[in-house]
């Protein structure tokens, strides 16, 4: 016979609920909390080394500019993986990166940080780092787009 939890009162009659289930569905509760936060701590991780390989190519100041934090202590914290910033943020940093190394591996080294933060005709003299900074949810993949469009113009002339 089944071990039975304590009797619990269901529509006034007692019934006897089996320990099994309800250690099973326990069980597999703590399993989903154990995969959700391995699965968190994953991203930190591989946010964290996307924010160090920026830091190495445009510096640690056009980093806080790009994610609007006040500091570069944030973006430290986010490299020791402390904690992370919302995914808006995260996903304007993460094609920061993608720019920065399409120019880094075009030969471009010096003049990347230059980049981000000159006007550029391509961008209607804005800056593509103020561009990336203040775009919102709802126009950033049109506004990535055209970063992206003008790093490639600037690699081609």
């Amino acid at each position: 016979m089944p071990k039975t939890k304590p009797r619990a009162e269901r529509g006034g009659a007692i019934v006897a609920v089996p320990a099994m289930a309800s250690n099973t569905a326990r069980a597999e509760s703590v399993e989903i909390q154990r995969a959700s936060a391995r699965a968190h701590r994953t991203a930190v991780a591989k946010f964290a080394k996307n924010v160090e390989q920026l830091v190495t190519l445009v510096g640690a100041p056009l980093v806080a500019y790009l994610a609007d934090v006040a500091e570069t202590r944030s973006v430290k914290q986010w490299i020791v993986g402390e904690h992370a910033p919302n995914p808006r943020v995260q996903s304007k940093l993460q094609l920061a990166l993608m720019i920065a190394t399409f120019l880094h591996e075009q030969g471009e080294d010096g003049a990347i940080e230059a980049w981000f933060q000159g006007l550029n005709p391509a961008l209607d003299d804005h800056a593509p780092a103020e561009l990336l900074r203040e775009a919102t949810a709802d126009d950033f993949t049109k506004i990535g787009r055209k970063v992206l469009a003008a790093a490639r113009e600037f690699v081609n002339k």
